[in-house]
């Protein structure tokens, strides 16, 4: 059976890292804040708009090992738009 673990990273203006590289985890779940927009990248820098973005109010995306390969594998990078701002995803594991 899956297993899931929540987490909450703060992310600024400039890109940083939101989730390590894992071997183990098999999808990974990004919840649509409610305060700015944020883009996601994974191995490299995020850029703002160049990327993966995220508004507030988006249908939460999801990848998943079944259908994106092993990016949900791969290590993301996270940059915001405005502020500072804590990014929620859910990380699943078999």
């Amino acid at each position: 059976m899956p297993t899931s673990s929540q987490r909450v990273i703060n992310v600024g203006t400039s890109s940083g890292p939101l989730v390590s590289a894992s071997e183990k985890r098999r999808g990974l779940v990004f919840v649509a804040g409610a305060a700015n927009r944020y883009t996601l990248s994974f191995d490299a820098p995020a850029v703002l708009d160049q990327g993966y973005t995220i508004y507030p109010g988006d249908r939460c995306p999801d990848f998943s090992w079944h259908v994106h390969g092993d990016m949900c594998r791969r290590a993301w990078q996270a940059i915001s738009a405005v502020a500072a701002q804590n990014v929620t995803f859910y990380e699943i594991y078999d």
